[in-house]
């Protein structure tokens, strides 16, 4: 399974931090410490940041805006200029890694389950794989399984 783990205190730098993770041969995780923020989003380049789109980023390149550092550094007002008031102020927010979000841990199912009854005994083993799948299939696709009550 191809997983990449961001870890932080905003919803931005967690999803940033995904970005940027390793292949999960390498560990896949990417934990970014509060203190660590700023520094951390200043060395990526502006398509790196959560938010900034292809074209947001084409937008603050030909401004010489390369660089989340750079983009930290200015002003709100000139971000909103560049980019239009509310893509701006996001965007601004987001390079100095504040994000009004909050990240709540959600508290994780100790078990789920589905059941099936066979109206007959069955002894084809690709009947039996074939039901099985069935049920993992319908598993997965519960609520219950991935949204605790």
């Amino acid at each position: 399974m191809d997983l990449q783990i961001g870890v932080a205190s905003s919803w931005t730098v967690a999803a940033t931090a995904s970005a940027q993770a390793p292949a999960p041969a390498s560990g896949g995780i990417v934990a970014v410490a509060p203190e660590d923020i700023v520094q951390w989003l200043g060395a990526l380049e502006v398509e790196a940041l959560h938010g900034i789109g292809p074209r947001h980023a084409a937008v603050l390149r030909r401004y010489g805006i390369d660089m989340v550092a750079r983009l930290a550094a200015l002003p709100t007002g000139t971000v909103q200029q560049i980019l239009g008031a509310r893509a701006g102020r996001t965007a601004s927010e987001r390079a100095r890694g504040w994000d009004p979000r909050p990240v709540t841990p959600a508290a994780l199912l100790v078990s789920a389950s589905v059941q099936d009854r066979f109206e007959r005994d069955l002894l084809d083993g690709a009947e039996v794989r074939a039901r099985l799948l069935e049920l993992v299939v319908r598993l997965g696709a519960s609520r219950t399984c991935c949204h605790p009550a």
